[in-house]
């Protein structure tokens, strides 16, 4: 297989957070992802993880997490430029948004609005998670994930 990356200037934008494409690649691969896998990309922003996860496993099924409305209409606009319909895209703050989605097995936290500590005990309590991949900007966001 050949591993597809987009560039971060071919996203659709706006004023929504976005991770960079050396970050997204190495995430991706550090989730370690099966064909099948049920992924959840919290704090989603643009959908730019989301939107790669999707073209390069299109019989993965991806909830795309995201607060901001603005963040939730990006995601849809990216999923129709780059024609991939695997994608769920939830608008709701994490881990409330959570209480209806099926269990994912590999998860991606891009942001967690201040709920990093619930987010992580909501998912530690998960017999189905056997990934976690963290993207910290801050020193900060790092020390209370460990």
């Amino acid at each position: 297989m050949t591993y597809k990356q987009i560039k971060d200037q071919d996203f659709i934008r706006g004023m929504v957070p976005m991770t960079k494409s050396e970050v997204r690649t190495l995430s991706i691969i550090k989730m370690n992802i099966s064909e099948e896998d049920i992924i959840w990309d919290i704090g989603a922003g643009t959908g730019s993880i989301s939107i790669e996860i999707a073209l390069n496993y299109p019989n993965s099924k991806i909830y795309s997490i995201e607060r901001n409305f603005q963040g939730i209409n990006l995601i849809e606009e990216n999923m129709l430029k780059f024609g991939v319909n695997n994608i769920f895209p939830i608008e709701g703050l994490a881990p409330e948004a959570f209480e209806n989605l099926e269990n994912p097995n590999k998860v991606i936290i891009g942001g967690s609005g201040g709920n990093l500590e619930e987010i992580l005990e909501y998912l530690w309590s998960l017999n189905s998670v056997k990934n976690i991949v963290l993207n910290a900007v801050t020193l900060n966001t790092a020390f209370k994930a460990i």
